[in-house]
């Protein structure tokens, strides 16, 4: 999958799996956003949807 240029969205970029693929993202060029916790609470469909709505991500990774 080609991934320059893509808008990501990863959760989790502290935990083990998405500490390894954020930067392997970077590197193939994609636009990566890693919100913490008090950016974008997960079990907040509010605070999702926002997200989604600023960022529209494309591909969207929850490794948290």
């Amino acid at each position: 999958m080609k991934l320059e240029g893509k808008r990501v969205l990863v959760t989790g970029r502290k935990g083990t799996l998405g500490s390894k693929i954020a930067p392997i993202l970077l590197e193939r060029g994609a636009f990566v956003r890693c919100p913490t916790h008090a950016e974008m609470d997960i079990t907040d469909v509010l605070a999702v949807h926002y997200m989604m709505a600023e960022f529209q991500p494309e591909i969207v990774i929850h490794a948290a």
